[in-house]
């Protein structure tokens, strides 16, 4: 039994961490300036690309904060963008 009480520990603690990253690299999204859309784009971006890439990544989303859209999404069984 006191491995189940081990890896119980291990995969709180997980969670945790998993956690506490997320939302600090979600504060610090937010605090430096500019756009997260135009930093992917490039500097020559049309502003209706940005406003496309904005909806897709759900930064125009009111309801949600931002940090929260990772836990909709894999809710969901997504987990993320596909590379490429």
């Amino acid at each position: 039994m006191p491995i189940a009480v081990f890896l119980l520990q291990r995969l709180a603690g997980l969670v945790g961490v998993l956690l506490g990253m997320s939302l600090l690299i979600f504060g610090i999204i937010h605090i430096l300036p500019g756009n997260v859309a135009y930093a992917i784009l490039g500097e020559f971006a049309t502003p209706a690309a940005v406003a496309q890439l904005e909806v897709k990544l759900g930064l125009k989303d009111p309801g949600l904060p931002p940090a929260a859209i990772p836990v909709r999404e894999s809710q969901s069984g997504r987990f993320g963008q596909p590379v490429g």
